[in-house]
């Protein structure tokens, strides 16, 4: 981390151990109802499968109060159907259940956790897929989380809404 004083300056205390662990807590609460929201809204949109997973934090400044095993927060990975194709099977292969080979081909989208210590924000998340990037930022205050995604097009904040999440899932090719 690096800070710019002016001389005369006094430096700001120190993070305390008390005070990092409150901010993980609060941090692993507001990720966990995000995700909760993502896998609702994306479940809503047919051909999507979501799954939980985790993802380990290690921050510089957890290591600052003495905080050195990995934190555990959730993240998703979401799979929309994007083509099926049917291929009839050899009768040799035929069970009472198929008579055809199914194939599926999946696009993937994943929101993980980036950093909770970033400055001007609460922390940030990443969405990730194939053909896309986008930085999601949380610029609430505490206990009034304010998601923002950050179009570089545009070089501004637009809410995080359930309208451009489902495009964004939605657009999986």
């Amino acid at each position: 981390m690096a800070y710019a004083f002016e001389i005369g300056d006094e430096l700001p205390d120190p993070p305390t151990l008390a005070e990092v662990e409150s901010d993980i807590a609060d941090w692993k609460a507001r990720l966990a109802d995000l995700m909760t929201l993502l896998t609702q809204w994306a479940q809503e949109i047919p051909d999507v499968e979501v799954e939980l997973g985790p993802h380990d934090m290690r921050e510089r400044k957890m290591a600052l109060v003495g905080i050195d095993t990995p934190v555990q927060l959730p993240s998703l990975l979401i799979r929309r159907v994007v083509e099926v194709t049917r291929t009839p099977m050899p009768e040799a292969y035929w069970t009472p259940y198929t008579q055809e080979l199914v194939k599926r081909r999946e696009a993937w989208l994943s929101v993980m956790p980036d950093a909770r210590w970033v400055v001007g924000t609460r922390g940030q998340v990443l969405i990730r897929a194939f053909n896309r990037f986008e930085t999601v930022m949380d610029l609430g205050e505490v206990g009034r989380p304010d998601w923002r995604i950050f179009r570089l097009s545009d070089h501004e904040f637009v809410p995080f809404t359930k309208t451009l999440f489902q495009d964004l899932v939605k657009a999986l090719k």
